[in-house]
C-alpha cells in the first residue's frame, strides 16, 4: 500500500485512520467536503475538496490511488431523507464505479451494524439475516448490495460493520452522555441496563481498516467489536467510577421512555432517531470469530476502555466540541427538548 484515498477522511474515524497510515508512510489523499483538521495529522495531505455524490471530484480522488477506504457516509443524526440513498447508497456506487475505472486494487468499506437492526438472537455472526432498522439502516445495506456487485464484477471490496464506535474525538449524540457525567447529572438508561451491549474503540475499528486492507484474501465481510463487554449498565458504571463527578445511573421503564422518545422524534423535538431509542435496551453483540482469524486481527479496548478514552477526549476538549452543533460524529447534536432533560437530572 503506497497511496491510499480515505472518503470521509476529515470526519472523526477518518482523521485517526489519516494518522495511522501517514505514520506507517502511507501517502494518503482525502476526498471530504471540509478540510481535515491538522493537529490530528502527522504531515500535509492531498486533500480533495467534495463529495461522493460529485463525479469529477471522486475521480480526481480516485486516481492512482492503490487501496480505497470508504468512510463517507450520512448519519442517522442528520434526519437526512433522500440524502441517505443520495449519498450512502448512490455515492457508493458512484465511488465502486471510479475504482474499477482505475483499478484499484482494493477498497474497504466501512458499513454499519445497523444493517441488523434489532437482533433476534446474539451473537450476531456474518450469517445473521439483515433487517434493517430506519432509514440509515436500509441505506447501508443497499450500500452493501452495491458492493456485492462489485465484488461480482471482480472488483476486491472489504466490508467491516463496526459496532458503535467510541473514542477521541467522537461527539454527536455521544456528547449527551459525557455532558451528563461531567456535570455529575443522572445518566438515564433505557430499560434496567441488564442487556449486553457491546462497543467499539475508534482505534480498535482502525487496525481493522488496515488489516482489512493488507489481507491475503479476496474481498469478504467481517463483523467487528469489542471483546470485553459486559451489561450496558455496567459498562456505564465503570465510566461513571472513572469520572468521579457524582453521576449516577437511572433506570427507566422502556416502554413509555420510547414512545416519549418517538414522538418527540416525529415532532422534531429531539436529535434521537430510532435507532438510538430503540436498540440501547437489547442484547447486541457480535461472534468476531472471522475477522480474528482471516484478519489476525485482536481488540485492545474493553468497553470501558472506549468509554474512557472517549470521555477523557471530551472533558478536554468540552468548551470547543460545545460550540461546533452539526450532525456529524466531530461535533456536538443540538439537544433539543433533552437539554431541559438535562437541566433537570
Amino acid at each position: 500500500m503506497r497511496t491510499a484515498l480515505v472518503t470521509g477522511g476529515a470526519g472523526f474515524l477518518g482523521l485517526q485512520l489519516v494518522r495511522r497510515l501517514q505514520d506507517e508512510g502511507v501517502a494518503v489523499r482525502i476526498l471530504d467536503r471540509e478540510p481535515p483538521d491538522g493537529t490530528w495529522l502527522a504531515g500535509p495531505v492531498d486533500f480533495v475538496v467534495g463529495d461522493v455524490r460529485d463525479p469529477s471530484a471522486v475521480d480526481r480522488a480516485v486516481r492512482d490511488a492503490d487501496v480505497v477506504f470508504h468512510l463517507a457516509a450520512v448519519l442517522p443524526v442528520a434526519k437526512a431523507g433522500r440524502a441517505y440513498d443520495e449519498v450512502n447508497v448512490g455515492g457508493t456506487r458512484r465511488l465502486l464505479e471510479a475504482c474499477q475505472h482505475h483499478r484499484v486494487g482494493r477498497v474497504v468499506f466501512v458499513s454499519s451494524s445497523a444493517v441488523y437492526g434489532i437482533p433476534r438472537r446474539c451473537p450476531v455472526t456474518e450469517a445473521t439475516p439483515f433487517r434493517p432498522l430506519g432509514a440509515y439502516g436500509r441505506s447501508k445495506a443497499r450500500a452493501e448490495q452495491v458492493c456485492r456487485e462489485f465484488q461480482a464484477r471482480g472488483l476486491d471490496v472489504m466490508i467491516l460493520r463496526p459496532r458503535t464506535v467510541i473514542g477521541p474525538g467522537r461527539g454527536g449524540i455521544l456528547t449527551l452522555l459525557f455532558r451528563h457525567v461531567a456535570e455529575g447529572r443522572r445518566v438515564y438508561l433505557i430499560g434496567r441496563g441488564s442487556n449486553r451491549f457491546q462497543l467499539i474503540s475508534s482505534e480498535d475499528l482502525v487496525e481493522a481498516c488496515i488489516r482489512a486492507a493488507r489481507a491475503p484474501i479476496p474481498g469478504d465481510d467481517f463483523n467487528v467489536g469489542a471483546i470485553e463487554y459486559r451489561t450496558l449498565r455496567e459498562d456505564l458504571q465503570g465510566l461513571i467510577d472513572y469520572a468521579g463527578t457524582g453521576a449516577r445511573l437511572r433506570p427507566l421503564p422502556a416502554w413509555p421512555v420510547k414512545t416519549a422518545l418517538w414522538l418527540l422524534d416525529h415532532l422534531g423535538l429531539s436529535p434521537l432517531v430510532d435507532w438510538h431509542y430503540r436498540t440501547p435496551d437489547k442484547d447486541f453483540y457480535f461472534d468476531i470469530r472471522k475477522a480474528r482469524v482471516l484478519l489476525g486481527w485482536e481488540p485492545r479496548d474493553s468497553n470501558v476502555q472506549a468509554l474512557i478514552k472517549g470521555y477523557e477526549w471530551y472533558r478536554t476538549h468540552r468548551a470547543e466540541i460545545d460550540r461546533r452543533v452539526g450532525t456529524t460524529h466531530r461535533k456536538s447534536v443540538r439537544e433539543g427538548i433533552l437539554h431541559w432533560v438535562r437541566r433537570w437530572s
